[in-house]
């Protein structure tokens, strides 16, 4: 089910913006916003007493957080106070975590990792230019079902294998800095995660930098 929510996030978005470029009366704006980002990788905010994983499957942290991935979403800006309320998904293929295969090796199953981002942002015009600064939360690692069992002994001494599934999923606040040329924009991104299980305690700062294409809808111009 987890994987539907970037999906509907695209329906919703995409019903809101065809409404909104048939419409004549729309004193603000609408945009759509297409990028491709880079995650570093994961930074330790606080030491933790333990870098072991809380979760029974052996995974590698640092692949699964950073790499290369593309978004697209939008946002309604309010013309006067230069304040966008936004919605965006993104997406990458990527490493969730490792198991054996038939052969008796190791194989590393990857697979589609959504995420779905919600911000405010305030632009502050330079000239031809702006910059932009804003907050969000995000729903992050969709996608990221794995299966594992784990053995239980009975009182009277039996053995149950019990079959279970979970994810990687986890949320963020969000703080980002930006810069629009044109319809360019450039964003340096930071997450700090929130209920994660990728060790036994401490937050992790998650960087990201975004390279963008804002195209703006039928809007009319408030002077």
């Amino acid at each position: 089910m987890k994987i539907l929510a970037p999906v509907l996030v695209g329906i919703c978005l995409l019903n809101v913006f065809y409404a909104s470029s048939q419409s004549n009366d729309n004193k603000n704006g609408f945009y759509l916003n297409g990028s491709i980002s880079y995650r570093i990788t994961p930074i330790n905010l606080k030491s933790s007493s333990s870098s072991i994983p809380t979760v029974p499957v052996y995974f590698e942290r640092d692949k699964q957080l950073s790499g290369v991935g593309v978004s697209i979403g939008g946002f309604y800006l309010l013309a006067k106070p230069r304040i966008s309320f936004g919605i965006s998904s993104s997406f990458r293929y990527d490493h969730i975590y490792f198991k054996n295969d038939p052969s008796g090796g190791i194989q590393d199953k990857k697979g589609l990792i959504s995420d779905v981002h919600l911000a405010v942002c305030k632009f502050i015009p330079l000239r031809k230019n702006q910059l932009y600064i804003g907050a969000g939360y995000s729903f992050m690692n969709n996608g990221t079902t794995y299966a594992y069992s784990q053995e239980y002994i009975t009182p009277i001494g039996d053995t149950l294998l019990i079959y279970s599934n979970s994810d990687f999923s986890y949320q963020s606040f969000d703080i980002k800095f930006g810069y629009q040329v044109g319809q360019f924009n450039f964003e340096l991104l930071n997450r700090i995660t929130m209920n994660h299980q990728f060790n036994d305690e401490g937050q992790l700062l998650l960087p990201e930098i975004k390279i963008g294409y804002t195209i703006a809808l039928k809007k009319k111009q408030i002077l």
